[in-house]
């Protein structure tokens, strides 16, 4: 078992693990997850930001015997962004996923720390991450990871 940077021979294996992420939230949280978004440019886009480090994003692979089974891609926020907050420098945990087929091993959780570890070299005191509030079991995880509900975004249809 080894966590590394990400880089570009990744890319394929990180790409079937968001279809599993983005598979569960459309079955489970809201029918509205493009389905598409990892093989359409935008969505190719993005992820070629956290394998090249580009713009802030940064990508962290599990890897076991040679295969990927676990990523965290992490983006540093900008101080424009943070200007409402005082003496905070963040970085956003933004994806992370573990193959179904080795979930409960703990190696989401090496991901995170693997993440603040990353985060803290970048000089943040600061890490966040964003889950849909129906992803009841995204949301556990990461309060046995140590993050606490900060603040709740509403929706409503129009």
């Amino acid at each position: 078992m080894v966590i590394r940077t990400a880089n570009s021979s990744d890319f394929n294996a990180i790409q079937r693990l968001n279809e599993q992420i983005f598979e569960y939230e459309f079955q489970n949280c809201t029918e509205t997850v493009n389905l598409k978004y990892p093989y359409i440019d935008p969505g190719i886009e993005y992820f070629n930001k956290i394998i090249n480090q580009e713009d802030g994003n940064y990508g962290l692979v599990y890897e076991q015997e040679g295969r990927v089974i676990g990523y965290a891609s992490l983006r540093i926020i900008k101080e424009n962004d943070l200007q409402h907050r005082t003496a905070i420098k963040q970085v956003q945990l933004q994806t992370l996923c573990v193959d179904t087929e080795y979930r409960r091993k703990n190696i989401g959780y090496q991901l995170v720390e693997s993440s603040k570890v990353w985060a803290k070299k970048q000089g943040a005191n600061n890490l966040k991450v964003v889950a849909m509030a129906k992803n009841e079991r995204a949301r556990n995880f990461y309060r046995n990871c140590g993050f606490e509900e900060y603040e709740i975004i509403h929706e409503m249809p129009l």
